[in-house]
């Protein structure tokens, strides 16, 4: 009886033991995985604000400074940091997974800020500083990766108290919004915003204008037109030539802050000119382009708002 209670202590000793140990390890991840989020959200707050800075300098008419390069400079940095912070996470607690891709991949966004050109997946492409020149598809750029870190950075932060982190946020749920992210910002995604520091972007053709209309409709946004040739027409209007037609055809679309499309104008560039200035044209988001090109028709295929 005795020897059954001094197994029994024993047992009772060991186990508590094994539940302190539980709990420290489930602490130490705790606290490794709260470091992880503090400093990877805190990193794209800051992203997110340079960014912002770069925009409005440059719609301010400063395209060429050092202050412009310093900022560029410093969010390459910090890029570069996020994703020493998640390799860091990734080697220390294998038990949590960070899976949502090869690592590292924010080093890949990092390059292209930087000054100078390279090819991948056969696109050759120039880097954001390389002729220290902001063009206008460079601004789309940076707007475009702006507003996906805004995104992803607000997927991260509390409800309650942003734009702190959520510290319940899982590792798990980070690796949803890592993979979100990845899912467009991938050099072998062909509509990426990598394809708008193409060194020679391609003209649009009239097959492609199907495509986005038939795929995206509705949904339609500047950045889904990253990588075609555009004329900006001024007024927040930009122009791309459409060719592969009978006729040459053009698209103007109207957009007030370079992501949201306000309207489509697809018609005939002999009859209508530059800027479309003939009834005789239609959006590509809500009419047949089809039954227009063959006999001028504008049919409805989805409601207008």
């Amino acid at each position: 009886m005795k020897k059954a209670r001094i197994i029994m202590a024993i047992l009772v000793v060991l186990l508590g033991i094994s539940f302190g140990l539980n709990l420290k390890h489930s602490a130490e991840r705790n606290n490794a995985r709260g470091y992880l989020l503090n400093q990877v959200n805190y990193s794209f707050v800051n992203i997110s604000r340079d960014l912002d800075k770069i925009i409005s300098f440059v719609e301010g008419g400063l395209t060429n400074d050092n202050t412009i390069t310093n900022t560029l400079m410093r969010i390459s940095s910090d890029f570069m940091k996020v994703d020493s912070l998640l390799n860091q996470y990734r080697t220390s607690s294998p038990t949590e997974k960070l899976s949502y891709g090869a690592i590292p991949k924010f080093d890949d966004i990092a390059l292209t800020l930087g000054f100078g050109n390279g090819t991948v997946n056969n696109m050759r492409y120039n880097c954001i500083l390389y002729d220290n020149i902001i063009s206008e598809n460079e601004i789309l750029y940076l707007t475009t990766l702006r507003d996906d870190i805004q995104r992803l950075s607000e997927g991260m932060q509390s409800s309650v108290n942003p734009p702190n982190e959520n510290e319940k946020l899982s590792i798990a749920q980070l690796n949803n919004l890592l993979r979100e992210f990845f899912a467009v910002w991938s050099y072998h995604n062909e509509s990426s915003p990598y394809f708008l520091l193409r060194s020679e972007p391609r003209s649009m053709r009239l097959d492609d204008v199907r495509a986005i209309a038939d795929t995206i409709g509705t949904d339609l946004t500047m950045g889904d037109l990253r990588g075609f040739t555009v004329d900006d027409l001024g007024d927040g209007l930009y122009g791309y030539r459409v060719i592969g037609g009978l006729v040459p055809y053009n698209l103007v679309v109207a957009s007030d802050d370079m992501h949201t499309v306000r309207y489509t104008k697809f018609y005939n560039a002999l009859i209508g000119g530059v800027l479309g200035d003939t009834s005789e044209n239609i959006d590509i988001r809500y009419y047949d382009i089809d039954n227009f090109i063959a006999n001028g028709s504008q049919e409805l295929i989805r409601p207008l708002p």
